[in-house]
C-alpha cells in the first residue's frame, strides 16, 4: 500500500476501517493474479500422462498426481479422488475427494496437503491447474467414445508374450484348451462361441447370445469363466438391465461386453433391441444453461458397439425380436455332463488344485493381455469368396450373425495376416469355422419355439415313433399314443420344473396336447403331428471360392 492509502485508512472511522482494508487487499491479490503466466495447451502436452486401470497418472516437474472417478455424468463439475505426492520421493500420498471446478475445495485441499506432505499451497494450486486441463481432455475423449489405449500399461515382456500367443497358427484350438484350463468343463463349442462373441465388440457389428438352460445348470459359471479371459475394463456383468441404466450409462458400454439375466428385460425391450440391431443407444446427458444457470438433460442417440450375453431359464422371457437377433446357445444337461462337472469339482478340493490355481492365473493373465493388444479393424470379405445361401429359411438376420462371427475370427488373427490400407480380410477358413460353430445356434424364422423346446419336441417324436413301432395295430392313430413326464425326464435329463416349463411352450404352440392331468393325478400328453421336422427348416450356408 502507498502512503495515501494508509493515511485514508487511518482517517476513516473504526467501523469502516475493516472494510477498506479488505477491499485494498482484494485489489492487490487481483493484480498479482493477472501477472501470473497463463497455462497454454503446449504446456499440458509436455506432462507425463499415464492411463492405468486404477486411475490417470499426471506427473509434473515437482508433483505426481493420480486422479480416479472421472465421469461424464455432469459436465458442470469435475469431482475426482485426487492423490498427490512429491515426484522425487517415495512416501504415502495425500488423497482427498474434491471438485476441481470449485476454488474453495481446491483451497481446502492445498491447505490439508501442506499439513500432510509439506507441499506449498501456492505450488500445489499451480500444478492442479495443469491436472485439470489434462482431465478436461480425457473427459471429452470419453464423451466421444474414444477410450484410452489400455495396452500402454503393459510391459515390453507382456506385450511380446501376448503377441506370440496371438501369432499361434492353431489359435482357436489353443484357445479352447486354455478355456478348459480356466475351468470350462465340456461345452467346448459354447465356450469358444462366447469368447468370439466377446471379441466381436471390436467389430462394426458385434454379436450377442441368449444362453438357455435350467436353474443351477452352470450358465453363470460358463459365462463368468469365459469373461475372466477378458480385461476387467472390457466387460460389465450386471445383475439386471433397465431403461434407466441404458440411458444413463449407455456411453460406457462402447467396445464392452454386457452380460445380464433376462429378469426385468421386458422393461427395456425396445432399447435393448435397438442396441442389438442398430448398435445405437439413447443416452441422457446433463449440462447447465450458461444464461439461466439451471441444469437440464438432453437425450442423444449415439453409436454404441456392444457385445451382449443374456442368461435365462425361460426363453419366453426374452422377446422374439431380441431372440431372433442373437445366437441361441443351450447347455448340455445330460447325466454324463453332470458327472464330468462333479469330478472336476472334486479335483478342485484335492491337492492338485494348488498347481491348477497357479496355472489358471498365468493363462488368465496372458489371455487378458492378448485382448488388450487387439485393435478395432475394418473387416471385409474379399471378392473371390462367395457365400451360398441355404435352402431352408434361416431368417434375415442369420447371414449378419454368420458374417459377424467370421469377422470376430479374423480380428482374433489380425497379428497373423496383412492389413491393407487399414482393412483386414476374411479368409475362407474363417467362414467355414463360423458355419460349423453356428450350425445349431442361428435363429430360424420358420420355427417360433426356442431351442430347448425344439430338442424336447425331437425327443417326444422319437418316443412316440418307438411306441408306434411296438404296436401291432398299424392303423392306430398317432393321437392315441400317450406319454408322461416320467417317460420323458430320463430321456432328456432335465429337472421336473424345467420340463414342465418347456412342455407348456409346446402346448402353447400346439405341438402337443394334454390329455389328462390335475392335482393328485398323472399328467398324460399326446403328440399332435409327428411329421414336423425342425431340421428341414434349418438349412446351412456354404462357402465357395471363385477361380
Amino acid at each position: 500500500m502507498n502512503e495515501t492509502t494508509i493515511q485514508r485508512i487511518e482517517d476513516c472511522p473504526v467501523i469502516e476501517r475493516e472494510n477498506l482494508i479488505f477491499e485494498e487487499a482484494s485489489r492487490i491479490l487481483s493484480a498479482v493474479e493477472r501477472t501470473l503466466p497463463p497455462i497454454n495447451c503446449s504446456e499440458t502436452e509436455e506432462l507425463n500422462v499415464e492411463r492405468k486401470l486404477n486411475g490417470i497418472y499426471v506427473t509434473t516437474n515437482n508433483i505426481k498426481f493420480r486422479a480416479t472417478g472421472l465421469t461424464t455424468d455432469n459436465l458442470h463439475r469435475m469431482k475426482v479422488a485426487l492423490a498427490s505426492t512429491w515426484a522425487d520421493r517415495e512416501e504415502a500420498p495425500f488423497i482427498h475427494t474434491l471438485d476441481l471446478y470449485r476454488s474453495d475445495q481446491i483451497e481446502h485441499y492445498c491447505n490439508e496437503a501442506f499439513k500432510a506432505i509439506n507441499i506449498k499451497p501456492s505450488l500445489l494450486k499451480r500444478e492442479i491447474r495443469k491436472v485439470t486441463a489434462v482431465l478436461d481432455k480425457e473427459r471429452y475423449r470419453l464423451i466421444e467414445n474414444k477410450p484410452p489405449d489400455t495396452a500402454s500399461e503393459l510391459s515390453l515382456t507382456e506385450q511380446q508374450e501376448a503377441r506370440q500367443y496371438l501369432q499361434n497358427p492353431n489359435l482357436l484350438e489353443w484357445l479352447s484348451e486354455n478355456l478348459k484350463t480356466l475351468g470350462v468343463v465340456g461345452e467346448k463349442q459354447n465356450a469358444l462361441l462366447l469368447y468370439l462373441i466377446g471379441t466381436s465388440r471390436l467389430a462394426l457389428s458385434p454379436l450377442g447370445a441368449v444362453i438357455t438352460a435350467p436353474l443351477a445348470s452352470g450358465k453363470s459359471h460358463l459365462l463368468n469363466t469365459v469373461l475372466s479371459a477378458f480385461p476387467s475394463e472390457s466387460s460389465y456383468n450386471l445383475h439386471h438391465i433397465s431403461s434407466k441404466l441404458l440411458r444413463k450409462k449407455g456411453r460406457h458400454f462402447e467396445r464392452k461386453i454386457m452380460s445380464f439375466d433376462s429378469v426385468k428385460l421386458h422393461e427395456c425391450e425396445d432399447l435393448v433391441g435397438k442396441l442389438i440391431n442398430d448398435q445405437k443407444v439413447a443416452s441422457e446427458l446433463w449440462s447447465s444453461d450458461p444464461h439461466l444457470g439451471r441444469l437440464f438433460s438432453e437425450c442423444l442417440t449415439e453409436e454404441c458397439h456392444t457385445a451382449i450375453a443374456i442368461t435365462t431359464t425361460d426363453p419366453n422371457k426374452v422377446a422374439p425380436v431380441i431372440r431372433q437377433s442373437l445366437l441361441n446357445l443351450t447347455l448340455d444337461t445330460s447325466h454324463e455332463q453332470t458327472k464330468r462337472i462333479l469330478l472336476a469339482q472334486l479335483e478342485d478340493y484335492s491337492s492338485i488344485s494348488l498347481d491348477r490355481a497357479t496355472k489358471r492365473e498365468e493363462v488368465r493373465r496372458v489371455l487378458q493381455n492378448a485382448q488388450r493388444l487387439l485393435k478395432p479393424r475394418i473387416v471385409l470379405i474379399p471378392e473371390e469368396i462367395t457365400i451360398e445361401l441355404p435352402t431352408g429359411d434361416m431368417g434375415r438376420r442369420s447371414l449378419r450373425l454368420l458374417i459377424s462371427l467370421a469377422q470376430s475370427i479374423a480380428l482374433l488373427h489380425q497379428y497373423q495376416r496383412p492389413i491393407t490400407k487399414g482393412v483386414l480380410y476374411i479368409e475362407k477358413q474363417d467362414l467355414e469355422t463360423a458355419i460349423e460353430l453356428t450350425r445349431n445356434s442361428l435363429p430360424c424364422s420358420m420355427v417360433e419355439i426356442s431351442l430347448p423346446a425344439q430338442r424336447l419336441l425331437r425327443t417326444i417324436q422319437n418316443l412316440v415313433q418307438d411306441k408306434m413301432s411296438a404296436i401291432e395295430d398299424i392303423e392306430q392313430a398317432m393321437i392315441d399314443i400317450e406319454f408322461t413326464r416320467g417317460e420323458i425326464r430320463p430321456l432328456i435329463g432335465w429337472s421336473e420344473s424345467y420340463l414342465r416349463l418347456v412342455l407348456k411352450e409346446l402346448q402353447r404352440h400346439e405341438y402337443i396336447s394334454r390329455i389328462t392331468g390335475g392335482q393328485g393325478s398323472e399328467y398324460r400328453y399326446a403328440l399332435l403331428d409327428s411329421t414336423i421336422d425342425i431340421a428341414e427348416h434349418r438349412g446351412h450356408f456354404a462357402v465357395k471360392v471363385r477361380d
